[in-house]
């Protein structure tokens, strides 16, 4: 059963403060971005991003640690 939240709802449990978003790897970098846009228009939280692998995305994420690689990436925890 898949769970949808309210993106904007669940920032707004945190408005006026500041938070680190993380995620293992931008590709297309959605996820992010649909978050910081909720996040402009219903909030007012200070946002960090960090991913361990950056994708060829057309926004700055602040934080990540490599690159991402070409090809499809298994992680752990998608096994």
């Amino acid at each position: 059963m898949k769970t949808i939240i309210n993106i904007a709802d669940q920032l707004k449990k945190f408005n006026g403060k500041t938070i680190l978003l993380v995620d293992d790897l931008t590709d297309t970098g959605e996820t992010i971005k649909a978050i910081l846009e909720a996040n402009k228009r219903y909030t007012n939280v200070t946002i960090y991003t960090a991913v361990m692998y950056k994708g060829k995305v057309d926004f700055s994420v602040d934080f990540y640690a490599e690159p991402k690689p070409e090809g499809w990436l298994v992680f752990p925890w998608d096994i």
